[in-house]
């Protein structure tokens, strides 16, 4: 089973979901949930102690984003906390540097030439916007 800092919020929800569950099989889930959210603050709390000496997985470090926010996350995870999400990049710019890269290592499959790649990334990514394929933070 993982530790608590190697699960997504999602993860971690849905394992406390389970344990509550069987502890208590008769609890209705409303109680559950509140009880849940009453110990957010725990897997909270086992992120900040494991990124002393470990490094975050993105997804795990994507997951407090989405709860608390990049700021909060800057702010909560400095100092000797750092190290933690010290190889984190948000999610946006992955996205951005896998596609441009994948397409620089694939240019002649493409037909490109080296400075054909850039103009021919930023066409597909605009359109991809214009179709609400992804969101216009992601260019």
């Amino acid at each position: 089973m993982k530790q608590n800092y190697e699960m997504t919020y999602d993860e971690w929800y849905n394992n406390e979901h389970s344990k509550l569950k069987q502890k208590y099989p008769n609890v209705e889930n409303k109680n559950i949930q509140n009880t849940i959210n009453l110990k957010k603050r725990k897997w909270v709390d086992a992120l900040i102690e494991a990124s002393q000496n470990t490094i975050l997985s993105d997804e795990v470090i994507d997951s407090y984003v989405t709860l608390y926010g990049k700021n909060d996350l800057l702010r909560t995870f400095r100092g000797i906390y750092a190290k933690g999400i010290s190889q984190w990049e948000p999610i946006d710019v992955r996205l951005y540097d896998k596609s441009y890269q994948w397409m620089l290592n694939h240019r002649n499959e493409l037909g490109l030439l080296k400075g054909q790649v850039k103009q021919f990334y930023n066409r597909i990514m605009d359109r991809a916007i214009e179709q609400e394929k992804i969101a216009r933070s992601v260019k």
